[in-house]
């Protein structure tokens, strides 16, 4: 028996959910019905904690791609304000970093290959919500470009474009993918030591 509230007209007198009333079985349908739909949106209870975390974090990743000496990376222009960005999105539910990867270079750029997860960098960048210019963390990891798509499932809403890494901080919007860049740098010659793995 589970107490709801005390009657109004015998304040001593406490009306009950009974397992056999309409009210109960309501209750209990609704209670399922929530669970049912949280858990398919994040899965298991365990994950429900970080859920509003993950709600604002995003996935991204620098596709690059190594020819002798050089180091050339690819960006996309931006839905909303045609800046040159790089491809980024929500992880999706049960979905790993890498497979968001996959899944967000292909969407966005056109682009399949590898994901180097050793090597994650997390910023901070602005993007357009329906509130307004709202600032979400990024973790992106760099994408070694092994096939580029003609056409992709975004092809007519952004276009694609190919820099020298030692240029990109000329190309890519400063205030947000400054500091990633630095880092990519700061890291190349491991990646691009791994890269030279996969080109093999």
């Amino acid at each position: 028996m589970f107490p709801i509230k005390h009657h109004p007209e015998d304040p001593d007198m406490t009306t009950t959910l009974s397992p056999f009333t309409p009210l109960f079985a309501l209750w209990l349908w609704l209670t399922q019905t929530i669970y049912a739909t949280v858990q398919k949106a994040y899965g298991p209870p365990s994950n429900w904690i970080s859920a509003g975390v993950k709600s604002m974090h995003r996935v991204g990743i620098v596709p690059f791609d190594i020819k002798g000496k050089l180091t050339a990376l690819l960006f996309v222009t931006s839905s909303s304000r045609g800046r040159w960005i790089l491809p980024k999105g929500l992880a999706k539910a049960n979905e790993s970093h890498a497979d968001t990867c996959h899944r967000e270079g292909f969407e966005e750029a056109g682009v399949r290959g590898e994901v180097f997860t050793n090597f994650p960098c997390t910023v901070v960048i602005s993007k357009t919500t329906s509130k307004g210019m709202e600032q979400i963390p990024v973790t992106y990891y760099p994408y070694l470009v092994k096939k580029q798509e003609d056409t992709w499932p975004e092809s007519k809403r952004r276009l694609r474009h190919w820099t020298l890494v030692e240029d990109a901080a000329k190309v890519a919007y400063k205030d947000d993918f400054l500091g990633l860049i630095n880092q990519f740098r700061a890291l190349e010659p491991w990646i691009r030591e791994a890269a030279a793995e996969h080109k093999s």
